[in-house]
């Protein structure tokens, strides 16, 4: 079933208030209560259940509904919402517990409110996932479902990974994990069908290709969803490099290490290396480190180790003496949180020749030298908002700015600096609408999409902005990628279901596609229905 628009969702969420159900009147919709704050009475118990979604159309859930069956199992007319608990410690993994009558249930409906999209699972999708009991006094572990896109569609399966969600509740939410200690996952009524591969259907086609960057032997990485990276051959192909669990990798670091050949860290406190020739990432101890999204991983064994982790609305930057099993100290915190006046905050962080650097949207850049352990911190010009930052392969940074607000558009500003934002050249570009800064190439060249109102396309200059021509179609909804071998890579966003990675060996004058989860035998047998 495809995902519905906002337009729509207002009269999905009607419809579902008063379906229409067999010698039923109006279905009843209710919220299962946090055992924390109402415990379970003498015909209730609590519930568990995990979703990973491998989509970019949404992040994590935050709502999930389960309709309580007949004694003839067919669906009732009692719908309960279990709401996310712990909500900001994953991009893409949500956990609920709630409390529920006891009685057979079926999974009926995913949403998320911060893209208004509602998912209505269709009488197949509900076969699928099967039903599960709820008994009196016995804590009910459904471990993980999976949601994924097959081609614009979306369809959800019970993962065979993840059984048991006590481990996640244990490290993040320790004092819901206490009443499912020493019990037995289960609550499912039956074995998980032999038509249900939805999670081997996912992990062969993970969406999206964070963080791209060059390993030593000129072979690409990025980091992906459900536990993979995602890692490019010389020749041009494409595989995942898997790991042991579902959670979305955020981040990826090259490095040249006895035990590792790369770093990758993640949502839920994930911490991978791969070993050197190796063809799966293993954990790594993440020490004393608290719970929250990994967003960036880099240092050396001789001046400390950095991590920065997001929790809730505010990032903080991390130091260890050592990776692995690391005694972790704070060392800057930065709030991302949304505000009236601007909207949504970011901060973008990388990897520079003397250590590290990050920039927030309000105008602040700030970078680290590892060696001396100095910190060096510049405006954005003329005080202005960061609307995106981009790191250049000739080691420039490449901006977009808004006077205020959250807006780019007609009053964005493209800025260039070769001296690591100490000073600014502002780039003229011939785009009305500004959507993205002014990519600076090996060989010199200025390259800018645009084309809101217009033709999309990408357009380049080899004056330093003066003149610009059109160097190729480009779709706005992909993102640019320069990597200092030369390479050009656009990266889709995957927002519309369908995602894929082109390449450019000519500074994007043409495009290949190389990946894409695109799924031709799912798209023929839909045809022919």
């Amino acid at each position: 079933m495809n995902l519905i628009d906002p337009a729509r969702r207002a009269l999905r969420h009607a419809l579902l208030a008063c379906a229409l159900v067999a010698a039923a009147g109006c279905t009843t919709i209710s919220t299962a209560p946090d055992p924390l704050k109402t415990p379970p009475k003498a015909n209730e118990s609590v519930a568990v259940v995990s979703i990973t979604g491998n989509t970019a159309q949404v992040t994590a859930m935050d709502v999930v509904s389960v309709t309580r069956l007949n004694a003839d199992g067919s669906s009732g007319n009692s719908i309960f919402n279990l709401t996310q608990v712990a909500p900001g410690l994953a991009r893409d993994t949500s956990l609920f517990v709630g409390v529920l009558p006891a009685g057979a249930y079926e999974f009926s409906g995913l949403s998320n409110s911060a893209t208004n999209q509602f998912l209505h699972m269709t009488p197949t999708m509900r076969q699928r996932v099967g039903h599960f009991t709820i008994v009196p006094g016995t804590p009910t572990d459904l471990g993980r479902l999976i949601m994924t896109p097959v081609n614009t569609n979306v369809v959800v399966g019970r993962s065979s990974t993840i059984t048991t969600n006590l481990p996640m509740m244990q490290r993040f939410v320790p004092e819901q994990a206490q009443r499912f200690a020493g019990t037995t996952p289960g609550g499912w009524d039956g074995m998980r069908t032999s038509n249900d591969r939805v999670e081997e259907y996912a992990r062969l086609r993970p969406v999206g290709a964070d963080n791209m960057v060059e390993l030593s032997d000129g072979r690409v990485v990025a980091a992906s969803r459900l536990g993979s990276l995602l890692i490019r051959s010389t020749e041009g192909y494409w595989r995942v490099l898997p790991s042991t669990g579902l959670e979305s990798l955020l981040h990826v670091t090259p490095v040249d290490r006895p035990d590792a050949s790369l770093i990758a860290a993640g949502e839920f406190s994930t911490l991978l290396r791969l070993p050197p020739g190796g063809d799966r990432l293993v954990p790594i101890d993440t020490g004393d480190l608290p719970p929250g999204n990994l967003l960036f991983v880099d240092g050396n064994d001789r001046t400390g180790w950095y991590i920065a982790e997001q929790s809730g609305s505010e990032v903080t930057l991390f130091k260890s003496p050592r990776l692995a099993a690391g005694t972790w100290t704070p060392v800057r915190k930065e709030s991302v949180a949304r505000s009236f006046w601007s909207g949504q905050n970011s901060l973008w962080i990388w990897r520079t020749p003397q250590g590290l650097a990050y920039a927030l949207s309000t105008g602040q850049i700030h970078a680290l030298d590892y060696a001396s352990g100095g910190w060096r911190s510049q405006a954005a010009p003329n005080g202005s908002r960061i609307v995106m930052i981009e790191v250049n392969p000739t080691g420039s940074l490449s901006l977009l700015t808004s006077p205020g607000g959250g807006f780019a558009g007609v009053f964005a500003s493209l800025y260039l600096s070769k001296d690591q934002g100490a000073t600014w050249k502002e780039i003229k570009s011939d785009f009305n609408v500004k959507v993205a800064p002014p990519y600076e190439t090996l060989g010199g060249a200025l390259l800018n999409p645009g084309g809101v109102f217009s033709d999309r396309e990408l357009h380049a200059s080899d004056d330093g902005g003066k003149i610009w021509k059109k160097r190729s179609p480009f779709a706005l909804e992909s993102r640019l990628v320069l990597l200092p071998s030369g390479k050009a890579f656009a990266v889709d966003r995957g927002l519309h279901g369908l995602f894929s990675v082109q390449s450019s060996a000519d500074e994007g004058a043409t495009w290949k596609t190389e990946y894409s989860n695109f799924d031709a035998k799912a798209f023929e047998a839909a045809q022919k229905k």
